[in-house]
């Protein structure tokens, strides 16, 4: 049983070496129950919170299996749906409009049960049962099973996703089939939704062993999640950290490309051993320069999700560049470069950042990259030089700027502030597929030689940092 759960485990996305392995045998060995067993297993296999709550389903609906409460409700349910019969009368409480217990003709009927829904509760329950008709007609018309299959397979599963978005779209769902069900029948419904919820979690189990495409539940790496799938958590800034020292570590050990001259004193000393004779050259060492660097975000809602990331990945590798200024813009500009003072935590200057928007700014932008780069033209003048590197983040959708003869007057200005600096690059969190399309303007920014690098998530946005020519 041991080994064959780790194989499951790994299935999932846990990294489960063979010392992991042998304590796992370990542990199966001594637990006197299933209660030290899962807390055991769960020490050994779970090595960060998301693992922890994938393994707590993992295990509930792998190593349990039995539902404490089936007996119960097999006995109150016994042919639900089908033909009820004596042993369940489902109770309408005491609504005079519909007295009567539901039959199977009128529910089978396909519109009974939304008639009888909007008796009931008119104003709330009918949009409740219009969502999930077709889980709730399954549970009258078959069985429970029947209605987990249809959630499952017709709503949850076309839902992309980690494992916590998963199950709480899971959680959702069944909230809301859960009011229908305490309107329609209150005195069962608790039974009723325990049983229900037990068969959506064994038929997401199922489905996830199958192996047929991508299996929702399979844990992923932090770095390799859509950035709009994950959360604001201690974990993340670990993991944002840990990107900043492997990218300064690179940056140190790179060297300004220029002259070196003959060092003589070194070259003397060194050829001594040769009579005087100047073998061996020595050159001198090329002080390594800190570049200048502004940041241009853009906090738009479609970019905001990554802005974050972007900002703090920025502030924690401050320490390689000479100086650091900090633009915002939507639909124009702003220098927000003050909010980044003094002894504030990363997370703290970025919030003070965003808020300076709102105190300058008041009311809802559109996005406007020709105004916004025209803007920052004025504000950043007398920083752009050729000492100076330009770093935009943002998704390149220009929906308001003119485009005079087709070529939008935003690439013109982005090509007029490139011929200045030294260096000039946008990180798009934007799924590259959807380049080009709608209001895109990265085809014409392609053209004129401005490097555009894709990051949807935290790796891709390491790699852009690494491709930089900063």
């Amino acid at each position: 049983m041991a080994i064959v759960l780790v194989d499951v485990l790994r299935n999932y996305g846990f990294n489960i070496g063979i010392a992991d392995t042998i304590d796992i045998a370990k542990i199966y060995a001594v637990a006197e129950n299933l209660h030290e067993l899962k807390i055991g297993l769960k020490a050994v296999v779970a090595k960060s919170p998301d693992e922890a709550k994938l393994f707590d389903f993992i295990f509930d609906q792998y190593v349990l299996q039995d539902n404490p409460l089936q007996k119960v409700i097999e006995q109150k349910t016994q042919n639900f749906g089908v033909m009820p019969d004596s042993q369940f009368h489902p109770e309408l409480g005491s609504n005079p409009a519909c007295p009567n217990p539901i039959g199977g003709v009128a529910v089978g009927a396909g519109t009974g049960l939304a008639t009888i829904s909007g008796l009931i509760n008119p104003e709330t329950l009918l949009s409740f049962h219009s969502e999930y008709k077709f889980v709730i007609k399954r549970m009258f018309e078959e069985d429970m099973k029947s209605a987990a299959d249809a959630l499952v397979n017709r709503y949850l599963l076309a839902l992309n996703g980690d494992f916590d978005t998963f199950m709480k779209n899971t959680e959702r769902s069944i909230d809301r089939i859960t009011d229908i069900l305490q309107n329609l029948f209150p005195s069962q419904a608790d039974i009723l939704v325990a049983q229900f919820r037990h068969e959506v979690n064994q038929t997401i189990f199922q489905q996830s062993l199958k192996g047929n495409g991508a299996n929702p539940l399979r844990l992923s790496a932090l770095e390799e999640r859509e950035f709009l799938n994950i959360p604001e958590s201690q974990e993340v800034r670990q993991v944002l950290q840990r990107m900043a020292k492997r990218i300064a570590t690179i940056r140190k050990r790179k060297r300004t490309k220029g002259h070196r001259r003959i060092d003589l004193r070194r070259t003397i000393r060194a050829n001594i051993q040769n009579g005087g004779v100047l073998v061996n050259r020595k050159l001198t060492n090329l002080r390594k320069q800190k570049p200048r660097l502004l940041v241009l975000t853009d906090i738009s809602p479609s970019t905001i999700y990554a802005t974050k990331f972007f900002l703090q990945l920025i502030l924690e590798i401050k320490e390689i560049f000479e100086s650091v200024r900090f633009y915002e813009f939507i639909g124009s500009c702003i220098d927000v470069t003050d909010a980044y003072r003094g002894n504030k935590s990363v997370h703290q200057a970025i919030d003070d950042a965003l808020d300076l928007w709102s105190e300058v700014q008041e009311g809802k932008q559109s996005s406007n990259y020709e105004l916004a780069l025209y803007q920052f033209l004025k504000l950043a003048r007398p920083y752009l030089n050729s000492k100076t590197s330009i770093l935009i983040l943002g998704d390149l959708r220009d929906w308001l700027g003119s485009r005079p003869d087709g070529f939008p007057k935003s690439v013109q200005y982005m090509h007029q502030i490139s011929n200045i600096v030294k260096y000039m690059a946008v990180i798009n969190p934007e799924t590259p597929a959807f380049w080009g399309t709608g209001d895109s303007v990265v085809d014409y920014v392609d053209r004129n030689k401005i490097d555009v690098f894709p990051a949807t998530n935290l790796r891709q946005l390491e790699g852009s940092f690494q491709s930089l020519k900063i």
